[in-house]
């Protein structure tokens, strides 16, 4: 696009300095394969990124938040099988948790994940639950894919209304 107005200033040019090395045509060089800004192989991807394709494990993290004391809580987990399902089966499902209260996982590959969280004492809030995930190879793993259900909390020893704990999912 050429100027409809003069310049508001003096304009000033400058000059490219001589030089010897390297020359203006540069051969395309191999980057070194590691550098501090790239991640490191055992972190988890962003949410939503994976290798087309190919199947993967991610982790899916329950983080739970309770409004009142709660001594244990029990959550049960939906997916879909067709993006894949969580790694182990029965009560051997591959999840780790926070804090000391005893955790309870089980999956009976059928879509549904059952969680039971308890402890003699008020939980230490907030909660996560991290669990592995296989997916599929045609599959992502997205936070929205995984719908958890509040079904019972327990405060000061009898049942409590779900609604004082909140769960949020996150997926990598």
């Amino acid at each position: 696009m050429l100027p409809t107005s003069p310049p508001g200033a003096a304009v000033r040019a400058f000059r490219t300095p001589e030089r010897e090395a390297p020359p203006a045509f540069v051969a395309p060089q191999s980057e070194p394969t590691a550098n501090e800004d790239d991640q490191a192989l055992d972190e988890p991807m962003p949410e939503g990124t994976h290798v087309p394709n190919q199947p993967y494990v991610g982790t899916v993290t329950f983080r739970a938040v309770a409004a009142t004391d709660v001594e244990a809580f029990e959550l049960v987990v939906i997916y879909p099988r067709s993006a894949g399902d969580f790694v182990g089966t029965g009560d051997r499902v591959e999840c780790r948790k926070t804090g000391s209260a005893a955790m309870f996982a089980d999956d009976h590959d059928d879509g549904m994940l059952r969680l039971l969280v308890a402890s003699n004492e008020p939980l230490t809030f907030p909660f996560d639950i991290v669990c592995r995930f296989s997916v599929e190879p045609t599959a992502t793993l997205y936070s929205a894919l995984i719908a958890v259900n509040v079904a019972e909390v327990r405060a000061e020893g009898v049942g409590a209304d779900p609604s004082v704990l909140t769960v949020t999912v996150l997926a990598h």
